[in-house]
């Protein structure tokens, strides 16, 4: 209600100049400081200044928490804006930083690729006005004599982190990014990192082990992973199953309707108790009811909402409850053998929470 009631105000009025102000605390803008100061006004640098000048205050920590957030919004809005009118490379990193802040994702994503663009037409002519990193660590990083380099690392850099939530899910695709970042000779310590586990996890003569992979981690021990809800939904193991197959884990799974957990069971056989399945709802210690539909996936402690679930296609029709069963639920702070846990996937429908809640 707060933000509400600012965002209905006038737009505060702030001073053009504090963002530069806040800029020159930065080795890159020190860097490039002599660059804007001799470069002509370009159309639209007011406006650029003033959505610096609204980053700034979005960073002063002594306004309340919504003045802040409003003036990163407003920011956020004078720089797509400005983009959407003919941005220059300097406006969308801008761009991709404040978005970022924001929460705006695809945003900021999106205005990386422009600056991508930007970085193979020439960089140089574009720079000649203020701008923020689009990535926080290239602030302490000065450009020196190739500035045009310093914002590929730091546009690529971003790009690997907004992309995606872990080079994990990039996979194979990451390492071009990856290995230009190490070329460029201006990558962080943990892009390095992200590309060495890349790399061991994916030698051209390695295969589908895992074990290379685990060898470079240098762990003292086997993960110990938890699999709440382990009932399989496909013929391939799942990943954690398949560390353990090559000693890398062990596996305790929970799942409660007796037939799968007998059938994971009988497939963990020939694993040497690596992995292991104990026919558990996890919950928060108490009696609840299991509805069991008539796809066991979409079983769970809770009735299926069906003003929900009948909005979505197909949905509906795989959560029609047949039967219930009572059953008595298993903390797992209750759980001795479980500890120490190093890996949790959870998968219970509903009752993430509640299990969360129960494993502090």
């Amino acid at each position: 209600q707060e933000i509400v009631e600012i965002q209905a105000l006038p737009a505060p009025q702030t001073d053009l100049e504090s963002g530069l102000a806040l800029l020159q605390a930065f080795p890159y803008a020190r860097a490039l400081a002599s660059r804007w100061q001799a470069s002509p006004d370009q159309p639209g640098a007011a406006e650029h200044r003033a959505a610096l000048a609204a980053w700034a205050q979005a960073h002063q920590g002594a306004l309340p928490v919504a003045v802040r957030l409003v003036a990163l919004k407003r920011s956020c809005q004078l720089l797509w804006s400005l983009a959407q009118a003919g941005g220059s490379s300097s406006r969308w990193a801008s761009l991709a930083r404040v978005a970022m802040e924001l929460g705006e994702r695809e945003r900021a994503v999106q205005a990386l690729a422009r600056l991508k663009e930007c970085l193979q037409q020439g960089v140089l002519a574009q720079l000649q006005e203020p701008f923020l990193a689009p990535h926080p660590a290239y602030e302490a990083i000065a450009p020196g004599e190739t500035p045009d380099a310093w914002l590929e690392a730091a546009t690529l850099e971003a790009e690997e982190c907004y992309g995606s939530f872990s080079s994990f899910f990039t996979g194979t695709a990451a390492l071009p990014r990856l290995q230009r970042l190490q070329a460029l000779g201006l990558a962080t310590p943990a892009m390095g990192h992200r590309l060495a586990m890349l790399q061991r996890r994916w030698p051209e003569q390695m295969g589908d082990s895992v074990r290379p992979w685990f060898d470079f981690l240098e762990l003292d021990r086997p993960l110990r992973c938890l699999d709440g809800g382990a009932m399989g939904l496909g013929s391939q193991p799942e990943p954690w199953v398949r560390w353990a197959q090559e000693g890398c884990a062990e596996v305790i799974g929970f799942e409660p309707q007796l037939e799968e957990c007998e059938r994971l069971t009988k497939a963990a056989a020939g694993l040497g108790g690596a992995v292991r399945y104990l026919p558990v709802a996890l919950g928060d210690g108490e009696e609840h009811t299991l509805h069991i539909t008539n796809a066991p996936m979409t079983s769970s402690l809770f009735a299926p909402a069906r003003a929900t679930v009948d909005l979505f296609p197909a949905l509906g029709e795989l959560m029609q409850v047949e039967r219930r069963q009572t059953l008595r639920t298993c903390r797992l702070d209750d759980l001795e053998e479980v500890r120490p846990a190093d890996f949790l996937k959870l998968d219970v429908q509903g009752a993430e929470l509640m299990v969360l809640q129960q494993a502090k």
